[in-house]
């Protein structure tokens, strides 16, 4: 696929991520921990498909050669300050290699909601001794 075409899917798959963010953010004390829980595996699911488009584009990536497997079960969600921070794994293995062991990068994301960007987000993950980051543009002072 053109990397034209790739960047712009990168906004439109970034607004699927606004909804369950925003569920996940408002949800009061009250809310009932598997609904939290369902937030965050939707929160999930946005974030991989995300990164999946970056990394693509990525050229220190060889995504010819790797497959997202998703994030760590154990990923650790905190939600602060109306925004919305994790922390955890990203995982990956070997194309032409099934079998090989898959790897984990460490892997963080912050989420947050604005008025009139929708949602905002910066992803980092370490590969190897290098720190990269994926995001949308700046941030915003009107967050919802």
């Amino acid at each position: 696929m053109k990397r034209r075409t790739l960047k712009k899917q990168i906004p439109a798959v970034a607004q699927l991520l606004f909804e369950p963010a925003r569920n996940y953010v408002l949800a009061s004390a009250r809310v009932h921990q598997d609904i939290l829980y369902r937030y965050e595996r939707e929160i999930e699911v946005r974030i991989v498909e995300l990164i999946r488009l970056y990394l693509v584009l990525d050229p220190f990536w060889p995504h010819r050669r790797r497959w997202l497997d998703g994030l760590s079960e154990d990923f650790c969600w905190e939600r602060r300050n109306r925004a919305v921070h994790g922390k955890g794994e990203l995982f990956w293995g070997h194309w032409p290699e099934v079998g090989r062991e898959i790897t984990g990068l460490c892997f963080t994301s912050d989420i947050k909601l604005c008025r009139r960007h929708g949602v905002e987000y910066i992803f980092k993950y370490e590969n190897g001794n290098h720190v990269r980051s994926c995001y949308s543009q700046p941030w915003c002072p009107t967050r919802v």
